[in-house]
């Protein structure tokens, strides 16, 4: 692997790092380039490289529990003490050696000027607005005590610490308890995200356990930079959860919106983050994977949608393809086709719609709300390239602007029924 820093104490930590890596059975490919340009790392590819190419392999049993690191923040240093009960000794020495690299490129401070959690207490009400987009989890609720100094919150190291880890770990199963972790990935960390990016691959070996190999993804046409994908985020997701803004992911998570089916009562879509359906797709609708939300019904008899997915560009029909699978499920597989269509027509027009509404209102709202152009102007982006999405959805297919459609094309037909 090639490192690139003009800051020598850095460049030695992360040889050293590489180094105790392959001597653990980690590889990487020796056209693999980690770059420092101030303390923001990212990984490229020197010369030419079949794309999907593997670039990397990490063994699982290297990655290093974030809990049981027991990492905290005194001014802007980290510190850890390690719990030998649970990790090893090798992930005891990467896990320091990561640390080390945080404090040498001054993490603590780079996140306390990035995370809209910290950024925000001095204008809660305008990230308090963006969030109502969300369904509340564990997680967001934590930041949102953080945000308005509710009791129990975090003090503000804790908080910068613990907020600070959420954006470098993945969550996943031990590999020998399966017990769900929140992990941190040694070199991994440094690729940055991209919607087209690599996702995370777990390969089982006979001889070095469960693997994880990164491939040759390179999304931008302008630089060799190889990036993973975090998971399915839009623009608003990024910001929350990183701190970015990715105003390239082709999709939009949809608000909460409940959804009237005639006849058979409520479809309550969700905004949550992180719901993963791991159920067998079948291979009519397997494309759909990323899409495809969770399902729970309620004691009611409605339906709980834990979220929407609304697509731009590559797949243009996923949004109705899913609101069929969901609404099938609802009404049964047997329900008539045409009351099928025109259930999925009425709630794509709902969603929109009152997407579009939020996202407007949230562009007044930044107009109207007194707060520093350094707060307003991230919400502002947000709220636009939403909208500029949005608007872009309607136009491809503004059948829903006229009413109720009775008689679908074909071609739109076939689209939607895709996966019955």
């Amino acid at each position: 692997m090639i490192i690139e820093s003009d800051n020598k104490e850095l460049k030695k930590h992360l040889d050293d790092l590489e180094a105790a890596l392959v001597g653990y059975n980690a590889w990487f490919h020796p056209q693999l380039a980690l770059i420092d340009r101030g303390g923001a790392m990212s990984v490229q590819i020197e010369g030419p490289l079949n794309p999907s190419e593997v670039i990397m392999k990490v063994p699982q049993r290297l990655f290093v529990s974030a809990d049981d690191l027991n990492v905290s923040l005194k001014g802007n240093d980290f510190s850890v003490d390690p719990n030998p009960d649970k990790l090893t000794a090798e992930q005891i020495d990467i896990g320091k050696r990561m640390i080390d690299i945080y404090n040498i490129t001054d993490k603590a401070t780079l996140h306390r000027g990035e995370c809209p959690w910290i950024l925000y207490r001095e204008c809660p009400e305008l990230l308090d607005k963006l969030t109502h987009a969300r369904t509340p989890n564990k997680f967001l609720q934590e930041k949102q005590t953080y945000l308005h100094n509710l009791p129990g919150a975090k003090d503000e190291e804790d908080f910068t610490c613990w907020s600070f880890l959420q954006t470098r770990v993945l969550g996943q199963k031990s590999e020998d308890t399966h017990a769900k972790q929140q992990v941190m990935m040694p070199v991994i960390d440094y690729l940055n995200h991209d919607g087209e990016g690599c996702p995370f691959i777990m390969r089982k070996t006979d001889d070095h356990g469960n693997i994880m190999d990164i491939q040759n993804r390179q999304p931008y046409f302008d630089r060799r930079e190889c990036c993973v994908s975090y998971g399915t985020y839009d623009t608003l997701d990024t910001f929350l959860s990183y701190g970015f803004p990715d105003i390239s992911a082709p999709f939009v998570r949809s608000i909460p919106v409940d959804v009237e089916i005639e006849g058979f009562g409520t479809m309550h879509i969700g905004g949550m983050l992180g719901a993963k359906n791991d159920s067998e797709l079948p291979k009519e609708i397997h494309d759909l994977r990323r899409y495809m939300p969770v399902p729970t019904r309620r004691q009611d008899g409605s339906l709980s949608v834990s979220h929407i997915i609304i697509t731009i560009g590559k797949s243009p029909h996923a949004l109705r393809r899913v609101l069929q699978v969901m609404i099938r499920s609802f009404i049964g597989q047997d329900a008539a086709r045409e009351v099928v269509i025109d259930n999925v027509y009425a709630a794509e027009d709902k969603i929109i719609k009152e997407n579009i509404a939020f996202y407007e209102s949230m562009l007044k709202s930044v107009q109207t709300t007194p707060a520093p152009d350094h707060l307003k102007d991230p919400i502002a982006l947000i709220a636009q390239v939403q909208l500029n999405k949005l608007y872009k959805y309607m136009y491809d297919f503004n059948f829903f602007n006229v009413g109720k459609v009775q008689q679908p094309q074909p071609a739109v037909a076939a689209a939607a029924a895709a996966g019955s």
